[in-house]
């Protein structure tokens, strides 16, 4: 008993127990494979130090959790060393946490490392409480449909620049790696609505500000999710706090480029006229807080904006070669639709591409970019839909898990369009979360997407460079990734 009061109030006079991390790990988890009450969800037994952690040896996280809801149900309790979770892969119960419960489920959980990458949870990713709030109202002013429509013209450009770039390959014999274009279409937008810049496809062409900031923006996406794999393991925070040192600095360095721009907008504000989503932000400054905030949310839309839509995109292509006939079917309802008066695809034909759109959600649904929306923290302890949540628990979506459950899809390992075609599966298919703290630039990404693939297909054809199909072997840090690959482009304009 005096090691459980040791834990929770700190005495000064046990210094081995509360110096000592290892043994605080070790010992909250034997402590807490007790039950929380006669509504806790299932759990395998945790191990000292390790919790349940060990099941992702073999497999991916999502995978691994996945599987685990194959033997509990699909709510159960997981040990994250000696963080305990509780996992979900039930639509219904997750709609009623981060929806009805939302206040309660607000804040993502406590992290020293994102607490200092974050200057102290000043970005609008892990904000919490109140800041949060006033966070969100200024920022979902920019990504209404209404504000989207002024860049409309803006995503279209940079579809025919990013067209154009592949066309240098359109021979059907050189090989690409579609990887760095399909990233820049994706940044060039963010960095225009954020400051009215861009980037040139080719290095050597770009001035070495814009080139650092792809370089900070790679460092930190790169290691992003190293810390967060490690942080569950109490006695590695020291280790770890010595590594934020550099991923801060990439971070800070970052910016301290937006701080640059912001003296620079600041200098010449035309209040009546905001020409980005900068200027925005410094008109409403009374709501955003200081100028390092502002910078900070910057930094946030740039690095969040970018990754995920670009590996939709790269997915969509590699599925389109693995997949010739449904290439083929969304480039025919493209050519009907567009017909052969204009070689671009606009966002106000998307309503007359019905097989198009469908084949975009079928691959977030079949390769879903971010398995586990970031977790939420229980404020106060609460049952809800008779599982009980203990205060400061964590509750860890499983996306992946939820669109590939049988009990909603129809073979659901088949990549299949068709099963869109007539049914948004609006109760289970929820790709970019659900409630408010849901991805804010949902409406954003599924424009951008859009625009890049229906250009893609409506200009060329995508194949293998050896007639095989393309790995769709999935690669995880905080998203998933496909590895490496190289394609034909064959052009179908000529």
């Amino acid at each position: 008993m005096r090691m459980t009061i040791c834990l929770f109030n700190k005495p000064e006079d046990v210094d081995f127990y509360y110096y000592n991390p290892i043994c605080i790990d070790s010992l909250v988890i034997c402590i807490n494979n007790r039950r929380y009450s006669d509504l806790d969800p299932p759990k395998q037994i945790a191990l000292p130090l390790f919790g349940n952690l060990l099941s992702f040896i073999f497999d991916l996280p999502f995978i691994s959790l996945q599987k685990f809801s194959f033997k509990y149900g699909k709510v159960f309790g997981f040990y994250f060393a000696s963080k305990y979770a509780i996992v979900c892969s039930d639509p219904k119960l997750a709609r009623e946490i981060l929806v009805n419960h939302s206040d309660n489920f607000i804040n993502r959980p406590d992290s020293p490392s994102w607490k200092e990458i974050s200057n102290g949870y000043q970005d609008i990713i892990v904000a919490r409480d109140q800041d949060w709030y006033s966070l969100r109202k200024l920022t979902s002013r920019a990504f209404t449909k209404t504000k989207l429509k002024s860049q409309i013209p803006l995503m279209e450009e940079q579809s025919l620049k990013f067209i154009q770039h592949f066309r240098a390959y359109a021979d059907g014999k050189t090989r690409l790696n579609p990887i760095e274009y399909c990233h820049r279409f994706t940044m060039n937008i963010i960095l225009q609505m954020i400051i009215s810049k861009e980037l040139n496809y080719h290095d050597e062409d770009n001035e070495m500000e814009m080139k650092n900031i792809v370089h900070y923006c790679e460092a930190v996406a790169k290691n992003s999710g190293i810390y967060a794999n490690y942080e569950s393991f109490t006695f590695l925070h020291p280790l770890i706090r010595l590594y934020i040192k550099y991923i801060k600095n990439e971070n800070t360095k970052l910016v301290s480029i937006f701080k640059r721009y912001y003296d620079e907008h600041l200098a010449s504000l035309d209040p009546d006229n905001p020409r980005n989503l900068l200027d925005s932000f410094i008109l409403a400054s009374e709501e955003t807080g200081d100028k390092t905030r502002i910078c900070y949310l910057c930094t946030d839309f740039l690095l969040a904006g970018t990754d995920t839509s670009s590996n939709t995109i790269l997915w969509f292509i590699i599925l389109m070669v693995n997949n010739p006939h449904i290439q083929e079917k969304c480039a025919d309802e493209l050519r009907h639709v567009i017909g052969s008066d204009r070689n671009q695809v606009l966002l106000s034909d998307r309503i007359n591409l019905p097989f198009v759109s469908a084949v975009i959600k079928e691959v977030l649904r079949y390769r879903p970019v971010a398995p586990f929306p970031f977790p939420r923290k229980c404020k106060e302890a609460v049952v809800v839909n008779d599982v009980y949540f203990p205060a400061d628990s964590t509750f860890l979506l499983n996306n992946y898990a939820i669109a590939f459950d049988q009990e909603h899809w129809k073979n659901p390992e088949e990549f299949d369009p068709s099963r869109f075609l007539y049914d948004n599966h609006s109760e289970f298919f929820i790709p970019f979360s659900l409630g408010p703290r849901n991805c804010l630039g949902l409406n954003l990404a599924l424009d951008e997407i859009f625009i890049a693939v229906s250009n893609l297909l409506l200009n060329f054809k995508f194949n293998s460079v050896d007639s095989k199909p393309i790995s769709e072997e999935m690669v995880y840090d905080i998203i998933i990734k496909p590895k490496d690959f190289e394609i034909f482009v064959e052009d179908r304009i000529v």
